[in-house]
């Protein structure tokens, strides 16, 4: 029997994950940026894999409510004064020890890790290829009775994925997402290298598109960044952009949204991944 239990804080809450954590079973939980499937490290990763269809190749993140929790689990003690400078925030940050751990001030991850005092083993509650969700009814739809517990939160602060950070020698973002890199620049005071997308380093062209049914799309100038339909096209500015799109979406009067490749890497990635998301929905 599938349960959803909301707040995600509640004791109710914390108490059923804790059951379903020491018992080696998997369960769907909210964090500032998407979704996430977690278990106790090592118990029950082989069934988060399975849910997921994430290849065994990709290690889970470790899941913590402190810097100290970290270091105890991991033997940091070393890198502690870099991981203090972007923890907690909204990145995954891959360590001298190849793991990937997050510190977060969501309060459920809080309120569970003081509870368990052990990390939590996770990845984002999707499928695989599928994009992240930032609701536990949109997740529950993705992944359904595989998993027995999903913990309601609301919809997510930032509505897209951490950035990933790699520390093993020269500081390199792999994905782009919730912390911007002149905020890890800052953080650790020098320049941050950021990868290009994966699959031969460009997204190329329009890179996502919404479409209602029956609706005739026009050829945009390069200069459109979102373009809106019923006769009339509406341009935001970057700034602008994000609050307005799940409304968009969801407005029964607009006919599409066209996405058009941006020059900048960053925003090229995310919103990749926000196209992704408006495909699949």
């Amino acid at each position: 029997m599938v349960r959803v239990v909301a707040p995600s804080a509640s004791p109710e809450a914390v108490g059923e994950a804790k059951h379903l954590f020491f018992a080696g079973r998997p369960f769907v939980f909210p964090t500032e940026t998407v979704y996430g499937l977690g278990c106790r490290p090592g118990a029950a990763e082989e069934g988060v894999y399975g849910i997921k269809g994430r290849p065994r190749t990709k290690p889970l993140t470790l899941h913590c409510s402190s810097l100290d929790l970290v270091v105890e689990y991991l033997g940091l003690e070393e890198g502690r004064d870099i991981l203090r400078r972007l923890l907690p925030g909204p990145v995954n940050v891959i360590t001298g020890k190849g793991v990937g751990v997050r510190v977060f001030e969501h309060p459920f991850i809080r309120a569970f890790c003081r509870e368990v005092r052990e990390p939590l083993a996770a990845t984002s509650a999707n499928t695989s290829s599928l994009p992240s969700h930032v609701t536990a009814e949109s997740a529950y739809a993705d992944l359904g009775d595989a998993v027995p517990l999903y913990l309601d939160g609301g919809r997510t602060e930032f509505g897209i994925e951490s950035t990933v950070l790699d520390l093993r020698g020269r500081p390199r973002i792999l994905r782009p997402g919730a912390m911007p890199p002149e905020a890890i620049e800052d953080a650790l005071g020098e320049e941050v290298e950021v990868l290009p997308p994966r699959g031969g380093g460009s997204l190329g062209g329009k890179i996502g598109i919404f479409v209602r049914r029956g609706a005739r799309i026009p050829i945009l100038p390069r200069s459109v960044t979102v373009g809106v339909g019923e006769g009339r096209i509406q341009v935001w500015e970057r700034g602008e952009l994000y609050p307005v799109l799940w409304e968009l979406i969801r407005d029964p009067t607009v006919r599409y949204v066209i996405f058009l490749e941006p020059d900048d890497l960053v925003l090229k990635h995310r919103m990749f991944y926000f196209s992704q998301r408006v495909i699949k929905s």
